[in-house]
């Protein structure tokens, strides 16, 4: 009989978005197991400043799903095939309850990684609610 493999929840998630080199615009976001977000706007659009909102739980058990269910800790880089230059970076790094830590540096200008990467961080910022203080990215 197969035993199911139990998995930690997320205790810290960091995201971090940086335009390609021509308008560079940054923002970071640390999101927090009890729902905690804080977000650092650099430079984007027209804002700049620090943020602070709590989630709701169901929320955070959403996020908590959603790294299990696209391979985070699974994902593995390949050698890219393509390469273009002056496009953004997405960071984003996960700690786990039981102290198991990934970061992954995402260029968006190759395709070293899956596309679920991308649509993993695309998720987290819809689920915190990123865009009210951004808008879209």
């Amino acid at each position: 009989m197969r035993q199911k493999l139990i998995q930690s929840k997320f205790k810290k998630i960091t995201l971090e978005r940086t335009s390609g080199f021509v308008s560079f615009q940054s923002y970071s976001i640390e999101i927090y197991a009890d729902g905690i977000v804080n977000l650092s706007v650099i430079k984007f659009q027209d804002k700049i400043g620090s943020y602070s909102w709590k989630i709701e739980s169901e929320a955070v058990k959403t996020l908590n799903e959603s790294i299990f269910k696209y391979g985070f800790f699974t994902m593995k880089g390949k050698e890219p095939t393509i390469t273009a230059t002056d496009m953004s970076f997405c960071n984003i790094s996960i700690l786990l309850e039981n102290g198991r830590f990934r970061e992954i540096e995402h260029y968006l200008g190759e395709n070293k990684y899956p596309i679920r990467l991308a649509t993993l961080e695309n998720k987290i910022e819809k689920i915190i609610h990123v865009g009210q203080y951004i808008g879209k990215w």
